[in-house]
């Protein structure tokens, strides 16, 4: 019970972000860019392909990416298709559909690119989210997983603050070797990871020039963000 009030207030949390956030989100566009240069090497991103983003926000990273078989799930979903400054940005292409990464309402093995776009520490049962992904993902599929992760010792802080819930938004810290161990439980071939570096991350906390990334950047605890291609290497059957 007490984990499900967590994830409660985390959505929360972000509802109140978005509701707050009163800039463009033009920046999906380069998003998506992202997304296909990483997965370019190991996927031919066609009209056809099957994507999905899971926590996909206002529009999410598959906006721009050119495929008539697209669909994003969010928890929030109801509040984003609700914002006109949003749903007129999306691609009528993209199916849009409340529901939460832990149960998706798609059948097993049915798209060929997952995006999950720093959601795993939002969620309220992270292992059950990439067990759902590897359920709908196809033989040969790739996942962009994109993370924000901690060292040591921003993590141990991070575990903290989050006993308190002094971020309210994140119930969970990983570092990039918990991450790893939960791809290689599940047969995913890290074909790609793309770190930011320490001191880079560190830098651009104090250049916020806010008083919370000069504590962030005091405590040293500073986010990496992290991108992997990963590939689910089955045989097509």
């Amino acid at each position: 019970m007490a984990q499900k009030n967590r994830w409660r207030l985390a959505q929360e949390y972000e509802l109140q972000w978005w509701d707050g956030y009163k800039q463009n989100i033009e920046w999906y566009r380069d998003f998506s860019r992202i997304v296909e240069a990483a997965t370019a090497p190991y996927l031919n991103l066609s009209s056809g392909t099957f994507i999905l983003e899971i926590g996909s926000g206002a529009a999410g990273a598959l906006t721009f990416l050119d495929s008539w078989n697209k669909y994003a799930v969010d928890p929030l979903e109801d509040y984003f298709a609700g914002q006109k400054r949003f749903a007129g940005f999306r691609d009528s292409r993209v199916s849009y559909l409340k529901a939460r990464g832990e149960e998706l309402p798609f059948r097993d093995e049915y798209f060929d690119l997952v995006i999950i776009d720093n959601v795993l520490d939002h969620c309220e049962f992270p292992g059950k989210v990439l067990d759902e992904v590897g359920r709908m993902l196809r033989p040969g599929g790739v996942i962009f997983f994109r993370q924000n992760v901690y060292l040591a010792w921003g993590r141990l802080i991070r575990r903290v603050m989050e006993l308190f819930a002094v971020d309210r938004g994140h119930p969970f810290t990983f570092s990039s070797t918990e991450l790893e161990k939960f791809f290689r439980r599940r047969r995913w071939a890290v074909k790609d990871i793309r770190k930011q570096s320490f001191r880079s991350s560190w830098l651009g906390d104090l250049k916020e020039g806010t008083l919370k990334g000069y504590l962030k950047a005091a405590l040293f605890v500073t986010r990496l963000r992290t991108i992997y291609v990963l590939a689910d290497e089955r045989e097509s059957g």
